[in-house]
C-alpha cells in the first residue's frame, strides 16, 4: 500500500514537471518571439547560446571541487578554500554581467 502511494505521488510529480516544461517551451517558442520581434529574439537566442557554453569553460574544475569537498559544511572548509569559492562566484557573476551588458548593446555584437 505504501509503495503504491509512493508510485502515484512520483507519477504526479513527473506529470506536473512535464506540464511545466511544456508551458515554458510554449512561452519561449511562441510568446517571446511575438513580443521581441525577429532581431531581438535572435539576440536573445545568441545570448542563451553563449550562456549555455559558459558552463563548459571551467573544464571540470568546479566538479572536482564538488567531488572532493561536497560532503563538508561550508563552515568546515579551510579559509583558502572559502576564498576560492567566493572568488569563483565573483568571476562567474562578473562574466554574466559582461554578457548582459553586451546583450543590451547589440551594436557591439555587430562589430565583431
Amino acid at each position: 500500500m505504501k509503495n503504491q502511494k509512493t508510485i502515484v505521488k512520483n507519477l504526479i510529480m513527473v506529470l506536473l514537471s512535464n506540464t511545466l516544461i511544456l508551458l515554458s517551451s510554449i512561452v519561449v517558442g511562441l510568446i517571446i518571439p511575438k513580443i521581441l520581434g525577429v532581431t531581438n529574439y535572435g539576440y536573445y537566442k545568441i545570448f542563451t547560446l553563449y550562456a549555455g557554453y559558459t558552463s563548459l569553460l571551467h573544464f571540470g574544475f568546479l566538479d572536482g571541487i564538488l567531488l572532493k569537498h561536497g560532503d563538508k559544511d561550508f563552515n568546515e572548509l579551510g579559509s583558502v578554500l572559502k576564498h576560492c569559492f567566493k572568488a569563483s562566484s565573483l568571476v562567474i557573476i562578473l562574466v554574466k554581467r559582461i554578457e548582459a551588458i553586451n546583450h543590451d548593446n547589440p551594436q557591439t555584437l555587430r562589430d565583431y
